[in-house]
């Protein structure tokens, strides 16, 4: 994953939220202020960042998740 994202220009980071809610919070704010172009996310669960996740959405920066679903979140891109 790393080689082929660099070839491609960009980077890739690993941040671990170890299930809790609020570091998935604090990580990915900072992933914003970075001005990231995606998001691979493994989502903690609960409803605890679900307006998080949609103003991500808003500010044009793509999740992909896997393993879990964002449920009650209505993405638009």
């Amino acid at each position: 994953m790393y080689e082929e994202s660099s070839f491609k220009g960009y980077e890739c980071l690993l941040l671990v939220h170890d299930e809790d809610p609020n570091k998935e919070r604090q990580k990915i704010e900072f992933l914003s202020d970075i001005g990231v172009d995606g998001i691979l996310l493994n989502a903690v669960g609960g409803d605890e960042n679900l307006s998080l996740y949609e103003n991500l959405d808003n500010e044009g920066i793509k999740i992909v998740c896997w393993d879990r679903k964002l449920n009650n979140v209505l993405l638009t891109r």
